[in-house]
């Protein structure tokens, strides 16, 4: 328990909002492309 206290304590927090950033970020562009296909038919794709 308590490295898990210290752990957070020596946390580097612009450090891990620029990573929580960039995930968010990256999640949503997977979203996004997920539903933009999701959204093409059989004849979108022979095109």
């Amino acid at each position: 328990m308590e490295i898990l206290r210290s752990d957070i304590r020596d946390i580097d927090y612009t450090e891990a909002i620029t990573r929580y950033q960039n995930l968010y970020t990256a999640l949503q562009a997977n979203l996004m492309t997920g539903s933009q296909l999701s959204s093409l038919s059989l004849l979108d794709f022979l095109e």
